[in-house]
């Protein structure tokens, strides 16, 4: 039999309410749900934070620890402080002592080493020259300090670098001498040696180291490379195969990077 419209109204009037329940019922689950969710979150979070506070903490104990040892390092060290300076002293002083020691006896060798070089000079005068008046003990001391002696020529060079520094002691004094000379001359070389010595400061020299030198055209020496039209140079030398020559011009001097003694040295 067929509903009528009234029925069917009353029907509809009767679900209406069990629709409403149900609709609410489900907002207040996700509702809940959500709240949920939130609130494992915020305990998540919460967690979180506890986690690094802890962390922080057993950080900061760890720190202050350390420091605690630190500290008593530190104390024990103080306490140990005067033994260690007391032993730096006592090691400060006995390095110096070694190196006084170790002074000393190079100033020995090197004194002994001189001592040898003289006596060779003594017994074979034509290895010395006059310049030798000119030297100094740090000069003697300095030509023998790396030598071997033992070996004929370690002497050789011994002697040389001797020769080598008295004639650039006398060379030191040739150049004012000849430049005043030039001076007073109108520009003119002199044409002996012994002209120069009222020029020579202090006083004038031994003639015995003039006799050593000649006055030369510069354009026989040109190894040399001085630009003068005249210098003073060695007549010869002593050791050819170690000694190095040298010129004085005027304002100038110059001196040969290796031994050679094939160019002229004949007088003016």
């Amino acid at each position: 039999m067929a509903m009528t419209t009234r029925q069917k109204t009353a029907i509809i009037v009767a679900l209406i309410p069990a629709f409403g329940i149900g609709v609410y019922k489900a907002h207040q689950t996700s509702t809940l749900r959500a709240q949920v969710q939130t609130f494992q979150q915020q305990q998540a979070t919460l967690s979180d934070q506890i986690n690094q506070v802890t962390r922080d903490r057993d950080t900061a104990q760890r720190q202050l620890a350390a420091l605690r040892d630190e500290n008593k390092r530190l104390s024990q060290n103080t306490a140990e402080l005067p033994k260690l300076r007391s032993e730096v002293t006592r090691l400060n002083a006995a390095t110096n002592t070694a190196s006084s020691s170790a002074t000393e006896i190079a100033l020995k060798s090197w004194s002994s080493k001189v001592g040898l070089v003289k006596q060779r000079v003594n017994q074979t005068p034509e290895v010395g020259i006059p310049e030798f008046q000119l030297l100094n003990e740090e000069d003697w001391l300095a030509a023998v300090k790396d030598r071997n002696l033992d070996e004929d020529k370690e002497f050789r060079r011994a002697l040389s670098t001797l020769r080598m520094a008295g004639e650039k002691r006398f060379a030191e004094m040739l150049r004012p001498a000849l430049d005043k000379y030039i001076e007073s001359h109108n520009g003119q070389f002199p044409t002996a040696l012994s002209q120069l010595q009222s020029y020579f400061e202090p006083a004038p020299v031994d003639e015995a180291i003039l006799q050593r030198y000649v006055i030369l055209p510069g354009k026989e020496l040109p190894s040399l490379l001085m630009t003068g039209d005249w210098l003073i140079t060695q007549k010869k030398p002593v050791d050819a195969e170690f000694d190095l020559r040298f010129g004085v011009s005027k304002n100038s001097w110059a001196q040969q990077g290796v031994p050679s003694w094939n160019e002229p040295s004949r007088p003016l």
